[in-house]
């Protein structure tokens, strides 16, 4: 009797480890899966934030000091102005900014509908090409004229 009673133990204290170990590999796919869950939702968030926004460069203008440049958000995203970086010829001019204002207010927020305005100290020919890159990474393109 004292085979069988120990067989019955034997299998009790497997049985026992076996589950704890289960539980504990459960328990990490749950905790990776949430984690996986997460990161799609915020892929997802991103893309349909992206799909959302748009914007025109409605021009570049040279004025006495460098250009003027004015978008319009024609999307229906809320956009940051600090967000938004500015191109000419293939160098970032974002240092050269001395004045943006959303519709003639200094603002940070730039809404759908609202006109964005850039001023750039910078030397700027007529023909220059401008890029306008959103904080998610929407890019527009325009000529100075």
């Amino acid at each position: 009797m004292a085979v069988g009673l120990s067989v019955s133990v034997s299998f009790a204290i497997i049985s026992v480890a076996l589950f704890m170990g289960v539980a504990s590999f459960i328990e990490a796919a749950e905790s990776t899966l949430e984690s996986l869950e997460k990161g799609v939702e915020k892929k997802v968030d991103r893309v349909v934030e992206r799909a959302r926004t748009k914007f025109q460069i409605l021009n570049a203008n040279i004025n006495g000091t460098g250009i003027s440049l004015n978008l319009t958000n024609t999307g229906s995203t809320t956009l940051t102005v600090s967000g938004v970086s500015i191109m000419l010829n293939g160098t970032c001019a974002d240092d050269n900014v001395t004045n943006a204002t959303v519709d003639g207010k200094v603002s940070n927020i730039w809404a759908p509908g609202e006109k964005l305005t850039v001023e750039i100290s910078i030397n700027a020919t007529t023909g220059d090409r401008v890029k306008a890159i959103t904080g998610n990474a929407v890019v527009q393109f325009g000529v100075v004229s």
